[in-house]
């Protein structure tokens, strides 16, 4: 992915062309009249004291990754051929690519965390569109500045059926969906009920880490899209032992990462490399996301 270089900017000045005004106005727009590309190749340090300030820079495709003694940094994601950025999304791969991956963050981490954009580029390049967003909670928390707890289960599964829609509306071809642990068990949940060509997830949460008594898959037992859960040997949250006794559907693999844990990094005695596992890790879907065109 290559970012654009960003320069500073007073707030004083015109935001990609626009005035305190219009930046007003735009705030107040449906999210259906924002322009894609509102601001480029640019970093604010600014304070933020109200909402529609937020809104504004959010939409025009900010993100908050500092704050600080001098205010909030917002800083847009400008990228090159490798990926564009929505209001919401970052996205890799070609955009005329039969298939489109949409994938959900974890819990704790954002959606442009190492992991999530080393397998997002790896996927990209093996020819599939891959369509990164955030939920809400994890919206407000860059703004905030602060980590938040993850929304209500209902809020979380409401956002996967806009994104889905969403990405449906502007690619033609076959989707795909998955994630990172909470945002791939998310996924889990409405990959039957939204028809989607495909499941992958990243590290599924099996059951909370030191308690197997309490496992996260019934739904699991009858779930009709072809899925694939990559798995470290080593994750807190679903082992080996733990999984193999567990009534999974005949549509769903469990491909194990060796030595891995829930970010599939292996111990440095195994011999093995983190890069290792993740190149690993992005061959294995893209084995899969071939089988499903």
């Amino acid at each position: 992915m290559l970012v654009a270089e960003t320069r500073a900017m007073p707030v004083g000045l015109c935001l990609g062309g626009r005035d305190a005004a219009d930046a007003q106005a735009l705030a107040e727009a449906p999210l259906q009249q924002w322009p894609e590309a509102a601001v480029t190749g640019v970093e604010l340090n600014v304070s933020v004291d109200n909402t529609r300030a937020v809104r504004f820079y959010e939409k025009c495709g900010f993100v908050c990754d500092r704050t600080g003694l001098y205010g909030t940094r917002w800083t847009s994601r400008t990228l090159g051929n490798e990926g564009a950025c929505m209001s919401d999304w970052i996205e890799n791969g070609p955009a005329d690519a039969a298939l489109c991956l949409i994938l959900a963050h974890g819990a704790g981490a954002a959606m442009d965390t190492p992991f999530m954009q080393r397998i997002a580029e790896g996927l990209g390049e093996a020819g599939y569109r891959v369509v990164r967003f955030e939920f809400p909670y994890m919206r407000r928390s860059r703004a905030e500045g602060r980590k938040r707890p993850p929304d209500r289960e209902a809020v979380l599964l409401d956002h996967w059926r806009e994104t889905v829609a969403a990405v449906r509306a502007r690619h033609s071809g076959a989707v795909a969906i998955g994630g990172k642990s909470m945002g791939g068990r998310m996924a889990s949940l409405v990959a039957d009920e939204l028809d989607v060509a495909g499941l992958l997830v990243l590290g599924y949460p099996f059951h909370p880490p030191g308690k197997p008594h309490r496992p996260r898959v019934a739904h699991l037992a009858g779930i009709t899209t072809p899925t694939l859960i990559l798995q470290g040997e080593r994750d807190p949250f679903g082992r080996p032992d733990e999984v193999a006794g567990y009534d999974l559907s005949g549509r769903i693999q469990v491909a194990w990462l060796a030595d891995g844990d829930h970010g599939f990094k292996p111990r440095k005695r195994s011999g093995l490399t983190e890069p290792e596992n993740l190149s690993e890790a992005i061959e294995r879907a893209a084995a899969f996301l071939r089988n499903l065109t």
